[in-house]
């Protein structure tokens, strides 16, 4: 059936949106295929814009970052302002752009960098696609994303903007995949606390007593050992005390003595302190072995709910991350 307005004939909105799979996947697949047109041009002449004039500190910013993560704060002081941008993009772009140098032998180390500014910069077309998805059919959205990667301005930039491009693309994945992890919000918290009721209530009540006794282990046990330390730390430096003055159980006095040879000539404050040095590094995987047993329970409660929650919202969340990093 049909429905006449003046002289057109318009189909119901229904048979409207019969349309073949194939059809639909056009505006995509024509997306990756401009994608990969303009990742090609990244290795022609289109390349050939030279060196601009803060490229090579911003990369040896990079390269730096990775030989002297660790280095001490006056290392640092010779970049000015430029510290407080963050090495993220720059130190990686700087170690891939030296892989993909061998590859093109008339290429300098400036036209390998160049070109990742360039694949980050096909990032930003695939996510503004996506983006416009949300607001519009595909056949638009392509457009759009089309008309962002051939501005004269923005392709230049593709290639000569180790800062901005690569923000952009960065912002712009975070901002795509964010809305999508919002899509799925109302739905999977729904099925979730379906679950999550579901679960508990065929969960047997020995099962809810030890998953509530573990979770209260669990909590004390890690409060204790990273916040408060009223016992822990005070028991093993009191230990040190004795087995360092002979007055500890024989085992231990002898295993103290086995390591600390030297003990008459040092003093018993500076193993006091390796002892509190040594529960500063190992309290975190104390507390996470600590809370191993609730988890394996809560594991096991909920099995349902978790994977529920891992199939809608863990893949957009981890995305949402890179994407915002």
């Amino acid at each position: 059936m049909h429905f006449a307005t003046g002289m057109a004939m318009i189909a119901p909105p229904s048979s409207r949106l019969e349309v073949p799979v194939w059809r639909r996947l056009i505006p995509h697949a024509l997306l990756w295929v401009a994608v990969a047109v303009s990742t090609l041009l990244g290795v022609t002449a289109f390349n050939g814009y030279g060196e601009s004039w803060d490229e090579q500190v911003d990369f040896q910013y990079g390269e730096d970052a990775w030989e002297h993560y660790a280095a001490p704060a006056e290392y640092w002081e010779a970049y000015g302002n430029l510290r407080y941008y963050g090495p993220a993009y720059l130190a990686p772009a700087h170690s891939i752009a030296a892989n993909v140098l061998p590859l093109f032998p008339q290429w300098e180390i400036t036209d390998a960098r160049h070109f990742v500014n360039h694949l980050t910069f096909q990032i930003a077309t695939i996510a503004l696609f996506y983006l416009c998805l949300k607001y519009m059919a595909a056949w638009p959205a392509l457009l759009a994303s089309l008309l962002f990667a051939t501005q004269p301005l923005l392709f230049g930039h593709s290639f000569i903007n180790q800062k901005d491009a690569p923000f952009m693309a960065a912002f712009l994945l975070a901002v795509t995949l964010g809305f999508k992890l919002g899509d799925e919000r109302e739905g999977a918290r729904a099925r979730s606390s379906g679950c999550l009721s579901r679960d508990w209530g065929n969960a047997t009540p020995r099962r809810k007593a030890f998953l509530l006794g573990a979770s209260a282990a669990a909590a004390l046990t890690c409060f204790e050992l990273l916040f408060l330390m009223a016992v822990v730390l005070p028991t093993a430096r009191a230990l040190v005390a004795k087995a360092y003055a002979g007055e500890a159980s024989p085992l231990l006095t002898e295993w103290f003595a086995g390591l600390a040879q030297n003990a008459g000539r040092i003093p018993l404050e500076a193993y006091l302190e390796k002892t509190t040095t040594l529960y500063m590094w190992f309290r975190w995987p104390l507390s996470f072995l600590a809370a191993a047993p609730f988890v394996a329970l809560l594991t096991q409660t909920f099995h349902s709910s978790i994977k529920e929650w891992r199939d809608s919202w863990a893949g957009a969340l981890m995305l949402s991350l890179v994407g915002g990093s």
